[in-house]
């Protein structure tokens, strides 16, 4: 008897169809892109549970014909090739003919479509690869695909899949990527009836990317175009100073199909070369047209990689084009002063409360401050609305004991000062710490002119690589790894503050001027999930409208790195989004605390002057668990004295 036998047309497409539909993305995916090969302008997609219940794709495309409807259900049926040429030549979308067998045999299809001029239309009904029933239907003209109950007859793909948000994000993540290289197609998602966005026909790309991405990569696109013999590039990048510590906002096209290439997100990225901060990753929305004969569509089950026959020249080609629009455009980030109208203190033409203009643009309510920027009685202040940091006395303002609060008379005194301020510079040159870094004066609460004598026992004598602190006490000398020692500081105060039921959480620093936060739809997700314990961490966030969140409170240890605030929220919540966080509520916690710890801490390699080492120093030595970072990693190595004597032959 023979080992081998051909398998059954039913078991086949089930093996299928765990090539092709990967989870319920995997099926809009292959649908939306049949509705364009189509020639849809409109295409609405409506979602139930993550997919898992109803997945529903209209179109307003040619639609089939009733032989064509029913011959779409069988395996390697297709109407984009006919004669193998035609396979190294790819132009549509979808080519394979495995797609909609592959979909049928894990779940039940209702189909409808009616073509141009048509009287009626046809619907089909397929129950796990096989034809039900079909009947003539009125429906408007293009194609319906509605799928039910995904895997109802294979229970072991669905404990697989993850939550049902989590599926729904990858939903709208898939619809967003294809809109941004279709912004001619209209598209509409929904998800339980609600509709997540709406988009219009005949955008422009710029138009799409601030519909979806937000106004921040908006204000800051980059056009590109560049032709060669065989290839182009167009599309936008964005400035170096908008950036994000993953590869999340990379849209790449390749002849308008949706891919992912190594070669051209490398390509990207040595073009921006040392203009991105480490461990930062460019955005940008690119669409390369290239001879369908020199790039194989072929090579990946779900069509996400492409191969180019002349690879070398496709990474030339668009690193120059993208190096050539760096170079000739202005990337440096604006600062911008703005003059509010009205009158203070008598003087004429632009004068104004320049204090109040600090203290917004530094963007805190501090002590002894009230919300319209004006000194509170017993500010102690000279009236000027400047912030005056949480805990500092007069003789610990961010200038120092000489330099106190200035006089400022005219316009320009106001702007130079506003701009020394932001800084970190004082009159006389001296370091104002408070606007650099996530500690010092008020930061970690340390009083620099006690911390040697009252707190601290470790005394810093120098910073190596701008890395390591390195101090001695009666025993020995201590080297400091500056980021693993603030990382603890923030952890345990994270900590405290979120197990302390007395404070309901984290103390929270409201901010006079919110900060804008603009998300993807799975990013909002993310963050509608996770929002009671970002809230108990001390961020108050407030959905603005569309995707476009407001910050509206931090953490009030974080006071001083307001500027960095958005971009830890932002990879926290891109986290959350992409399961690098655990589900379970404790963990997910516990995680959460761990990343932004790491991510407000100090840099390795940040310079920190001798108060802001006492400062950090004399904050380590308050924690309880002082001599790891909540990683695991020491904070600090010991020689003691008896050692270096043993060395020395004094021992």
């Amino acid at each position: 008897m023979t080992k081998i036998h051909i398998l059954p047309p039913n078991l086949a497409n089930k093996i299928a169809a765990g090539e092709v539909v990967e989870r319920p993305a995997s099926v809009v995916k292959e649908l939306v892109e049949n509705s364009i090969d189509a020639g849809a302008t409109k295409i609405i997609v409506e979602i139930e549970n993550g997919g898992l219940n109803r997945i529903k794709v209209s179109d307003n495309g040619e639609g089939m014909t009733s032989e064509d409807a029913k011959l779409c259900f069988k395996r390697h049926a297709t109407s984009k090739i006919e004669f193998e040429k035609d396979l190294y030549e790819v132009v549509s979308l979808g080519f394979r003919g495995e797609a909609i067998a592959s979909i049928a045999s894990v779940s039940q299809v209702i189909l409808q479509t009616k073509q141009k001029n048509s009287l009626e239309g046809l619907e089909i009904e397929n129950l796990g690869g096989d034809i039900k029933g079909e009947r003539p239907c009125g429906c408007p003209e293009g194609t319906i695909f509605e799928i039910n109950n995904l895997f109802f007859n294979t229970p072991v793909r669905k404990k697989y899949l993850k939550t049902i948000a989590t599926e729904f994000g990858h939903i709208a993540n898939m619809i967003s990527n294809i809109a941004l290289g279709f912004p001619h197609v209209a598209f509409r998602l929904s998800h339980n009836k609600q509709v997540l966005f709406d988009l219009p026909g005949n955008q422009k790309m710029n138009e799409r990317i601030f519909a979806l991405l937000g106004r921040e990569i908006y204000d800051s696109l980059l056009p590109i175009e560049a032709k060669g013999p065989n290839i182009s590039v167009s599309g936008f990048l964005t400035k170096p100073n908008v950036s994000r510590s993953n590869r999340n906002h990379q849209y790449l096209f390749v002849n308008q199909r949706a891919i992912s290439s190594q070669v051209i997100s490398r390509a990207i990225y040595d073009a921006f070369h040392s203009l991105l901060p480490d461990r930062k990753y460019p955005i940008f929305v690119l669409n390369i047209e290239i001879n369908p004969l020199e790039v194989d569509v072929n090579i990946h089950p779900r069509k996400l990689e492409v191969k180019f026959l002349y690879q070398q020249e496709v990474y030339s080609f668009v690193k120059n084009a993208c190096k050539k629009v760096l170079e000739e455009n202005v990337l440096a980030p604006q600062v911008k002063f703005e003059m509010p109208d009205g009158d203070t203190g008598g003087v004429s033409g632009n004068s104004f409360n320049a204090g109040r203009l600090a203290g917004e643009k530094f963007g805190v309510i501090g002590a002894g401050q009230v919300g319209d920027g004006k000194m509170s009685s017993g500010a102690g202040g000279s009236g000027y609305g400047l912030p005056s940091h949480t805990g500092r006395s007069a003789g610990s303002r961010p200038y120092g004991d000489k330099v106190g609060r200035p006089d400022l008379r005219t316009v320009k005194q106001a702007l130079d000062f506003t701009k020394n301020f932001l800084l970190g510079k004082s009159e006389t040159g001296a370091n104002n710490f408070a606007g650099q870094s996530g500690f010092g004066d008020g930061g970690l609460g340390a009083d620099t002119t006690t911390a040697i004598s009252s707190k601290t026992k470790l005394i810093p004598v120098a910073q190596i690589k701008n890395s390591y602190i390195v101090a001695h006490d009666e025993g020995g000398i201590v080297l400091i790894d500056q980021h693993a020692a603030h990382e603890r500081i923030n952890y345990m105060k994270l900590m405290k503050g979120f197990n302390d039921d007395l404070n309901k959480g984290l103390a929270v620093q409201r901010l006079i001027t919110p900060i804008n936060v603009d998300l993807t739809i799975n990013q909002a997700g993310a963050l509608a999930e996770n929002l009671e314990i970002m809230t108990k961490l001390g961020f108050e966030i407030e959905h603005f409208g569309g995707n476009t969140y407001l910050i509206q409170g931090i953490p009030a240890i974080f006071v001083k790195i307001k500027d960095d605030v958005r971009d830890i929220l932002i990879d926290t919540i891109d986290d959350l989004a992409n399961e690098k966080i655990p589900a379970e509520v404790s963990l997910k916690k516990e995680h959460i605390i761990n990343y932004i710890a790491c991510r407000s801490s100090v840099k390795f390699g940040q310079v920190l002057g001798r108060n802001e080492q006492i400062a950090l120093i004399a904050e380590l030595e308050g924690m309880d668990q002082q001599y790891t970072c909540p990683h695991g990693r020491p904070t600090m190595i010991r020689l003691d004295f008896g050692e270096l004597e043993k060395r020395f032959l004094r021992g």
